[in-house]
């Protein structure tokens, strides 16, 4: 945690403070707002800085490097992210963009082996730990094809399926040795894979064939440590058994179904879950647990049956599981699905309520907490049935903030 001190200079236009706030017990902490006039960077521009510009149809964040520089985003191939060599006059489906966050360059990173643009699917893609490595499908409308693109070797598939198969839960291990994925097939067959890049050899980790009879996972529940050896699955063993979240260790081949809870989180590092409970109407509660065997869970949050929550969430955990972010979203009927982005760090049981860029105009959600702990990306969200103008992603620095120290 110590690393947590330092000034990050890695985005030069992001300078964060968080209002200190005293450490708390963890079930009772009280979030500590920023002050408004804080900055922030919008990583959603185009090379000289103008925000996306494909209206309603924004750029999707996907990821950060893991030294915080690169951004990975899906846009509209008409957008203004998109470099114009390489820009449609009108929409033809999505494309991916890196965005230099010290230069502001965008680079277009979905192509083919000649070079060309590849249209790609928006919901999963990867980017490797130094910004140079990706992985993608393509579109809807194509062949379901993987590719694999390192800036210094090239473009190749990794593999295609058959049409109306999909490709999800796309993964770049850290060390850039492992990619990970799953297929989904026409009648609901999943299998899940894992390619050796350096080798250029796939296993295959499970097949679920049969959902009437076999085993068989949710479509999109896929999530892996950065290793590509423990992954997380909504999953049943056969036809005759419950869904349960389940914990897969490849290493081991062991399958161990965790307690029941909503939107797991598994860190970087494989050693920690975090999920939400909602054990009575109108109360939940926010925990972690190891995941090594007949490990306890541990109550890191509590909001009591105070009819002002309407739903909770986990949206990240950096790679140590030191920090969490999570969503907040309120039932108050004058301000009806509010929301809130929060992080908290389990050293000090602090945590912080995340600043917004225009606050009274737009919310902020989906705090994704970089690997080192140094950012949270976050999106703004207009206020229930309102028009906020619009809307963008950015960077908020955790450095010198109560719930980053150590």
């Amino acid at each position: 945690m110590k690393s947590l001190r330092k000034i990050l200079v890695a985005v030069a236009a992001v300078a964060v403070g968080i209002a200190s706030a005293s450490v708390a017990p963890a079930a009772a902490a009280s979030p500590h707002t920023a002050d408004a006039g804080q900055r922030f960077a919008r990583i959603d521009t185009d090379s000289t800085g103008v925000g996306e510009s494909a209206g309603s149809q924004e750029a999707g964040f996907i990821a950060l490097s893991n030294d915080n520089r690169y951004a990975l985003f899906t846009v509209r191939t008409h957008s203004n992210m998109v470099p114009e060599r390489y820009r449609t006059p009108y929409n033809l489906g999505m494309y991916l963009v890196r965005k230099d966050l010290r230069s502001g360059e965008t680079f277009l990173v979905s192509v083919k082996e000649d070079g060309s643009p590849q249209v790609a699917d928006w919901r999963y893609a990867a980017i490797g730990a130094d910004g140079t490595t990706f992985a993608y499908s393509s579109g809807d409308t194509e062949t379901p094809s993987l590719f694999y693109r390192d800036l210094a070797s090239g473009v190749r598939r990794v593999t295609t399926l058959p049409w109306r198969w999909f490709i999800e839960s796309i993964a770049l291990s850290a060390d850039g040795r492992r990619l990970t994925w799953a297929d989904l097939g026409e009648y609901g067959e999943t299998r899940l894979n894992r390619h050796d890049i350096h080798a250029g050899t796939t296993e295959l980790l499970e097949e679920c064939t049969d959902w009437a009879r076999g085993c068989w996972r949710y479509p999109g529940s896929v999530r892996s440590d950065d290793s590509g050896t423990r992954f997380l699955s909504y999953y049943r063993a056969s036809h005759d058994q419950p869904f349960r979240t389940t914990l897969f260790d490849t290493a081991t081949g062991e399958r161990r179904a965790l307690a029941e809870g909503s939107g797991y989180r598994i860190s970087g590092d494989g050693q920690w879950l975090f999920y939400v409970v909602r054990p009575v109407e109108h109360r939940f509660q926010l925990k972690k647990v190891s995941t090594r065997p007949g490990a306890a869970p541990v109550v890191l949050r509590t909001w009591e049956e105070d009819s002002r929550t309407l739903d909770v969430g986990v949206d990240s955990v950096d790679r140590a599981g030191s920090l969490v972010g999570y969503y907040w979203l309120s039932r108050d009927q004058r301000n009806f699905a509010a929301s809130k982005a929060h992080v908290q760090d389990q050293s000090t049981g602090v945590e912080v309520q995340l600043p917004e860029p225009r606050k009274g105009t737009a919310f902020v959600i989906h705090p994704t907490v970089s690997d080192d702990a140094r950012f949270a990306v976050v999106k703004e969200r207009c206020p229930w049935v309102t028009d906020c103008g619009p809307i963008g992603w950015y960077t908020i620095s955790l450095d010198g903030s109560p719930a980053a120290r150590g």
